[in-house]
């Protein structure tokens, strides 16, 4: 082995410029293709998203805390009819695995609350069809606002609004009415 101290030790590697690299970047590399890469990023017309689809199964819903993050966007999606049923105390519509409706949605909104504390939380309620009465979407709206700000009060900050222009006419005036609700009626 060389003693340190020896003339022809070699010297400690230090970065050195290539290219067209600066003294403040030490490595070097072509920018033009990422240039162009960003231009078509910002001149593109539609954004990509990832989703995960964490419904399903019973016995894997306790994964689902795993995947929910507070930067992104939580969409829960449920059935609208169903939830109006349980309300209305009439018999279920009938769900995949033979629960309510309104018990599996605060089941989401649980596992939303244990996971997350910041971050948008989207509605979005199915079959509204089936109701045929747009009235019966402020009353499902209403009471489920009711029921979350009372078991998860945290949460409903975080729900974004949907401006829903009911189609039917008011008996009172000529013009459509447009209504706030706490869900996207799909």
């Amino acid at each position: 082995s060389m003693p340190a101290n020896q003339g022809d030790a070699i010297p400690p590697a230090s970065p050195q410029p290539r290219g067209n690299a600066t003294k403040s970047t030490p490595l070097a590399f072509n920018t033009a293709a990422l240039d162009m890469q960003l231009r078509r990023m910002a001149a593109t017309p539609f954004l990509r998203l990832s989703t995960f689809d964490l419904g399903g199964q019973t016995q894997f819903s306790s994964l689902a805390q795993l995947f929910l993050r507070d930067s992104g966007l939580i969409v829960i999606v449920f059935n609208v009819a169903e939830i109006w049923a349980n309300l209305n105390e009439n018999s279920s519509l009938g769900t995949d695995d033979g629960r309510f409706g309104i018990q599996t949605l605060f089941e989401w909104f649980g596992c939303v609350a244990a996971a997350t504390t910041n971050g948008a939380i989207m509605l979005a309620g199915t079959h509204y069809d089936v109701l045929r009465d747009g009235p019966k979407l402020v009353d499902v709206s209403v009471a489920l606002l009711q029921r979350l700000v009372s078991k998860y009060p945290p949460l409903s900050p975080r729900l974004v609004p949907c401006h829903w222009h009911m189609s039917k006419q008011s008996t009172f005036s000529k013009k459509p009415k447009t209504v706030e609700l706490i869900f996207f009626p799909l």
